[in-house]
């Protein structure tokens, strides 16, 4: 390795310390150096693919429609004779996933590294954590069964930015699936008996399953390598998801720079780094970043350390479309397997079909409390209104502001202002804008003399306690007392 790229946000920092660029310059030169010493030079493309995430292209999966795939521990097939690596049609991919709570990111990032499965195939088993849309442009697969969170609100989130290389691809042909020896011999001992008993051997079955997998991965392969920056936002009380995830994804922009405050830990599983940060205002977030692949703390490094085909990883084993169930390969081996084909093929769909039902009764149960949750949404929105249109009636039967003196947020965001109005418009409009969020929104209703009346509204922060600062005039404070977040501290509102 002639020369080393650093990261370009490197160059732009003003303030770092010549001791903590130093510390990351050798952090990074420690990291190409581990490569170099112990990078092997693979001698065929047939030991590129088998010796690639410890020969797991030779692995079957556990597959569910209704579930994340589970990886098969011990090898299904035998070495092929004979493979050929081509050049992908989508070498790169950048791009985000957010999800509803702490932790989860993680956990997805740790399911795609065992399974060796494409990003964004797998978040079947995420329902109910993934906010917004799995955007992937590689992703060959539908899901349509995959339901968005229903959460509206939370007090932590996570985020993942990915980038994925593919640096080649290959298939293994029909001819060369070939089940082990090992293989052979326990799926003939699904079936030991002339008459087995149908428990037995649904349970041998199942065993078999869990060490080799139910489908094998049939189709395109590809090697190359995932970099994934993730982060963790907690917020001190209860935040819009939306906003936490975009926090979060925010922060993802600047945790690689040099500077950043924290504490890191390294695990031995791939490359991990973790550091923490707490923000100015009211979130704390938590970085991490993981290598499926060279052992890099950052993008530059990572892709650099890509042409060494020794640190190559299988990152996707094509669509779910081309597995092969495992009962087709092994009715393949002749008539006595037979019997042993039927028992896994019937115990899979048995299976499959609970989990399909537990699925839809999760389901079920979620629509369910969406719509009882939407309701009790609309109906206090209704109670709402009415209470402000009850104010309203309040105020509009006196003749006009009896105070010379009044109140207005000193913190809130001003959101809306109109001078020149009738009392009668400014209540409306005051009603109109308070409804567009009751437990953030504040309006004050000003009268001018020989100018008619004005309206002020302002949206205030959910964690800071709104401030009042009094004013000389004619001002009325409006608002909904069944649901604005600060009522108990709002001063009188005349």
């Amino acid at each position: 390795m002639s020369t080393l790229e650093l990261p370009i946000d490197w160059l732009r920092e003003d303030e770092v310390k010549p001791a903590v660029l130093f510390q990351y310059l050798d952090k990074i030169i420690k990291q190409c150096s581990d490569v170099l010493e112990s990078a092997d030079a693979y001698k065929s493309e047939v030991e590129i693919v088998t010796r690639a995430s410890a020969g797991r292209a030779l692995c079957g999966i556990y597959y569910s429609k209704y579930e994340s795939p589970k990886p098969a521990g011990i090898p299904l097939l035998l070495v092929p004779m004979t493979v050929t690596l081509n050049s992908p049609n989508s070498a790169q991919e950048v791009n985000y996933m957010k999800f509803s709570a702490k932790g989860i990111a993680t956990d997805y990032v740790r399911t795609v590294e065992s399974t060796s499965t494409n990003i964004g195939f797998g978040v079947a088993g995420f329902e109910d954590l993934l906010v917004g849309e799995v955007q992937n442009e590689n992703s060959h697969e539908d899901n349509s069964l995959v339901s968005q969170s229903a959460k509206t609100t939370s007090t932590s989130a996570s985020a993942l930015q990915y980038i994925r290389i593919a640096k080649k691809v290959f298939q293994i042909e029909p001819h060369q699936l070939r089940l082990s020896l090992t293989a052979e011999k326990k799926a003939k001992s699904i079936v030991q008996d002339r008459n087995p008993r149908a428990l037995e051997c649904e349970k041998s079955a199942r065993i078999f399953m869990e060490r080799y997998g139910s489908h094998f991965p049939a189709g395109l392969h590809t090697l190359g390598r995932v970099f994934f920056n993730i982060a963790d936002a907690e917020s001190k009380s209860t935040t819009d998801i939306f906003k936490l995830t975009e926090a979060a994804v925010a922060f993802l922009g600047g945790a690689l720079r040099i500077g950043v405050s924290g504490t890191e830990e390294y695990t031995n599983s791939g490359e991990n780094s973790e550091e923490t940060n707490t923000s100015i205002q009211n979130e704390r977030f938590s970085h991490s970043v993981r290598s499926i692949g060279p052992p890099a703390t950052n993008p530059v490094t990572f892709q650099k350390l890509l042409s060494y085909s020794s640190t190559w990883a299988l990152i996707d084993r094509g669509p779910s479309t081309s597995y092969i169930p495992i009962w087709e390969l092994i009715e393949d081996l002749g008539s006595e397997f037979r019997e042993a084909a039927t028992a896994l093929k019937e115990t899979w769909h048995k299976d499959e079909d609970l989990r399909q039902e537990k699925w839809e009764a999760e389901q079920n149960h979620l629509k369910r409390r969406e719509e009882i949750e939407q309701r009790s949404k609309e109906r206090i929105l209704a109670e709402a209104r009415e209470e402000l249109l009850r104010i309203r009636e309040e105020h509009l039967a006196e003749r006009e502001p009896g105070l010379w003196e009044g109140y207005f947020p000193k913190n809130g965001k001003l959101i809306f202002t109109q001078n020149w109005m009738t009392r009668d418009d400014a209540y409306e409009k005051g009603i109109e804008k308070i409804m567009q969020d009751p437990h953030h929104n504040i309006c004050r209703i000003t009268y001018w003399l020989f100018q008619g009346y004005s309206l002020q509204c302002w949206r205030v922060s959910d964690d800071e306690p709104i401030v009042f600062e009094k004013k000389f005039g004619k001002y009325r404070l409006f608002f909904s007392e069944l649901l604005f977040k600060w009522r108990d501290i709002v001063p009188r509102r005349g």
